[in-house]
């Protein structure tokens, strides 16, 4: 922990106690008041005992409520707490009165209706301060997007001049590779813009996608790669949607993993695509040399975004072998 974390977390315990002296001298005068022969340490001891309730409260229970959206378990569980609250006060006055020679509080209507008001005051407190905490904590969210979204601008302002500058000048040069510059830019350019907007895109944008990423490989390998790609886009399939980069990102790891090389041994691809369902299939054969990058994670975070978006309307069957790799994916609209 650095000093300036320190510094936080000390001031944050000194601000606790601050407010947690504050807030049993405003308690001793209608303590005094009310009960004028009960000792003052006993009621310090009441005073903290509502503190400590304040803090199960607001440090331990909301954060669990957190992840429950329904108005009745919360409700039911604040009001479950609440009661423990006053059985632990009133045991704690009727202990007072068998203790001491007078009594710590009288244990009557009066005092129960009175712990039940403070109970129920505290949770109040609680949930004020918690929510307040909560829309705070979204802000701070909200602001180190922006400020991550605007400096991410400026990163791609730099790169997409720095690409555009090679474009340029490789072109009446090279056109090879000016075409190769241009490819690697507009799909680099749809994968961020993407990135910030919804996450659903037309269909068509996804096979324009595979179309530029088979083509771009090509380029690169001297158009040494060997694969079969075909789509079948049928009914009113301008109306079908997926997420962005979903089918590229998959199609991305036959070009890392297999061995596209051999003409005799084809990289198969297949989309179709109707209003009922979306059918992807890959089949390719697998490097023998060790794959440039492990696909286990990228095929768990597909997963997560299938799941997330389909929840149990889809499949993913994956056939990995020591020779091939076989992929497929249904997903019903």
């Amino acid at each position: 922990m650095n000093d300036f974390k320190k510094e936080r977390v000390l001031r944050t315990i000194l601000i606790h106690i601050s407010v947690i002296l504050v807030f049993v001298l405003y308690d001793l005068p209608a303590y005094l008041i009310n009960s004028p022969r009960t000792p003052i340490i006993k009621m310090v001891f009441y005073s903290l005992s509502c503190v400590a309730y304040y803090y199960v409260v607001r440090y331990g229970q909301l954060p669990l409520l957190k992840r429950k959206k329904w108005t009745f378990f919360w409700s039911l569980t604040l009001l479950g707490s609440l009661t423990i609250f006053n059985i632990l006060s009133i045991s704690l006055s009727e202990l007072g009165n068998l203790i001491l020679d007078r009594p710590f509080f009288p244990v009557n209507g009066t005092i129960i209706l009175f712990t039940t008001i403070r109970g129920t005051y505290i949770i109040f407190l609680a949930l004020l301060f918690y929510f307040i905490y909560l829309h705070l904590a979204k802000e701070r969210k909200a602001a180190k997007i922006e400020q991550a979204f605007l400096r991410s601008q400026i990163n791609q302002h730099l790169l997409f001049n720095f690409l555009n500058y090679h474009y340029v000048h490789l072109r009446d040069v090279a056109p090879h590779l000016s075409e190769g510059v241009m490819m690697f830019t507009d799909m680099l350019r749809y994968a961020l813009s993407q990135s910030r907007e919804v996450d659903q895109v037309p269909i068509t944008q996804e096979v324009e996608q595979l179309s530029r990423l088979i083509h771009t490989y090509q380029l690169l390998e001297d158009n040494d790669i060997h694969i079969d790609f075909t789509s079948s886009l049928t009914g009113a399939y301008k109306d079908v949607t997926i997420p962005a980069l979903l089918l590229v990102n998959i199609l991305d790891n036959v070009f890392k993993h297999g061995d596209l090389h051999n003409p005799d041994r084809l990289a198969i691809v297949r989309l179709n695509v109707s209003t009922k369902e979306i059918y992807f299939r890959t089949e390719n054969s697998k490097r023998r040399s060790p794959s440039l990058h492990s696909m286990h994670i990228g095929m768990e975070n597909t997963r997560e975004r299938l799941t997330r978006a389909y929840a149990g309307n889809f499949s993913l069957d994956i056939k990995d072998r020591s020779s091939f790799y076989i992929l497929e994916l249904l997903i019903k609209l």
